[in-house]
Formats: C-alpha cells, sequence, structure tokens
C-alpha cells in the first residue's frame, strides 16, 4: 500500500508541473502567425522547384554540348595524331635517305675531303672522275664555289662550252649575292675572277663583245690585275677598239713592267691606227 500511495503521489507531481510549464507558455503560443508559416513554406517549395528546374536546364544544356563539341574533338584528336605519325615518318625516312644523321662538322670533313681529291684529279685530267666528286660536294653544300669552279674548268677543258657557260654564270650570281651581303677583299677578288672566266669562255665561243663586256667588269674590281688587263688588251684588239686598246695597254705596262711580251702588244696597238 506504501508504495503504490508514493507511487501516485509522483504521478500527480508530474501532471502538475506539466500543467503550471503550459500556462506559463501560453502567451507566446497565441502570438504564433499561423499564416506565416504557410507562406514560409509555400516560399521554399517555390524555391525548391525552381532550383531543380534550372538543375534540369544546366544538365540538358551541358549534355547539348558535349554532343555538339564530341566529333570535333574526336575529328581534331585523330588529326593531331595523324600529324604526329607522319613527322615520324618523315624523320626515319630523312634518316634512312642520309644513312643516318650527320653533323655539321662531319659534312664540312667530307666537303674539304672531297674537293682537295678532286683537285689532285684535275692536276692529272682525270675530268670525269673530277666531275663526280665536285658534283657529290654540290650535293653536300648547295652553294659550294670552289666545286662550281671546278666543274666549269673541266668542261673548258672538254670543250663543252655551253655547260661551262652556264656553270660560270651560275657561279657569278652566286658571288654576286656574296660579294653584296660581306664585300671583303677576298670574295671581290673571286668574283673578279668570275667575271674572267666567263669572259674567256665567250671569247672561245667566238662572243667577243660579250667577253669586252665581262673582263671589264673583271678589271673594274682590279684596275692593276696583269690577268685581266692582259686578257681585256687582246678583245680590244681582237674587235679593234683603239682607244680602248692604247688604254689598256697603258695600263698593263705599269701595272707589269717587266712583261716580256709589252713590245709585242705595242706593235699589234699601233697596227690597228694604220
Amino acid at each position: 500500500m506504501i508504495y503504490y500511495a508514493i507511487a501516485t503521489g509522483a504521478l500527480l507531481v508530474s501532471i502538475i508541473t506539466m500543467l503550471v510549464l503550459v500556462i506559463r507558455r501560453l502567451p507566446e503560443i497565441a502570438a504564433i502567425n499561423i499564416d506565416s508559416i504557410a507562406e514560409e513554406r509555400v516560399a521554399v517549395t517555390k524555391n525548391r522547384i525552381a532550383l531543380n528546374r534550372l538543375s534540369m536546364q544546366l544538365g540538358s544544356l551541358r549534355r547539348s554540348i558535349v554532343r555538339t563539341t564530341k566529333p570535333l574533338s574526336e575529328r581534331l584528336s585523330v588529326a593531331l595524331h595523324e600529324f604526329y605519325d607522319r613527322l615520324n615518318e618523315l624523320e626515319r625516312e630523312t634518316k634512312e635517305k642520309a644513312g643516318g644523321p650527320l653533323k655539321q662538322i662531319d659534312i664540312r670533313q667530307e666537303v674539304r675531303d672531297k674537293l682537295a681529291e678532286a683537285q689532285g684529279l684535275l692536276e692529272k685530267e682525270e675530268f670525269e672522275a673530277a666531275e663526280r666528286l665536285l658534283i657529290r660536294v654540290i650535293e653536300l653544300e648547295q652553294h659550294n664555289i670552289e666545286a662550281y669552279e671546278g666543274l666549269a674548268q673541266i668542261y673548258l677543258a672538254n670543250r663543252d662550252y655551253r655547260k661551262a657557260r652556264e656553270t660560270s654564270r651560275f657561279l657569278l650570281k652566286l658571288m654576286l649575292k656574296k660579294v653584296s651581303k660581306d664585300p671583303q677583299n677576298g670574295e671581290r677578288h673571286q668574283l673578279a675572277r668570275c667575271y674572267a672566266d666567263l669572259a674567256e669562255i665567250y671569247e672561245v665561243e667566238g662572243k667577243n663583245s660579250l667577253a669586252l663586256k665581262n673582263v671589264e667588269k673583271a678589271v673594274e674590281l682590279e684596275p692593276s690585275n696583269p690577268r685581266f688587263l692582259d686578257f681585256m688588251l687582246k678583245i680590244s684588239i681582237m674587235l679593234k677598239h683603239k682607244e680602248l686598246a692604247w688604254q689598256t695597254f697603258n695600263r698593263l705596262e705599269a701595272a707589269d713592267p717587266e712583261n716580256k711580251r709589252l713590245p709585242e702588244l705595242r706593235k699589234q696597238v699601233q697596227e690597228l691606227e694604220s
């Protein structure tokens, strides 16, 4: 009995406590606006719907962009791979044709060796073998001056005047470009020699006017060169240019007073006057 009384008393105390708390919070409960709660719920719901709709639109746009750009990106990727493969193929082909990569220093050494060998063959008048070597030099160095000079010499010796003339004219163009970039004394001498060599080719072809035109350019570059003056005098006499012949003779006599042919040359010029 005592236990039941205690339990019943505890229950009553709990109920009374709860009633007291509810009575104290009645003013706050009465102040709650049911309408505002409903509006907030509606606003939250609308925002959620808008966000869901925007998310769906962005997803659709992303899928559309992927569908549009995917073929282009795939084609670009294929093209890049093909380009890279072609570069590798060209590199392999170049190495196979060249027999492997050659360093520039190796090429220069090979050029020097072949030029020296060709010069030895020219001195022995073994022109065919020398020509092969000089052509090989040009394959290694497209604008090698010495190689073209040697070829012109070979063609002239073989009386292949057309090849000699065309080779000398091409050599002259190379030298004109070279001198225009760097007009050193050595380059100017080589250019003058090119004019003189071409003049001699024209002379053996019977084109004396062209021969005179070219040797005059050689003399302009080197006014006191006995070889050029001697040849210019020869052409002047052949063309019977008396005044030019005397001028050239006087210059030759001043440049090379020990020339044993001077008396003979003076006589030839004097004969032009008669």
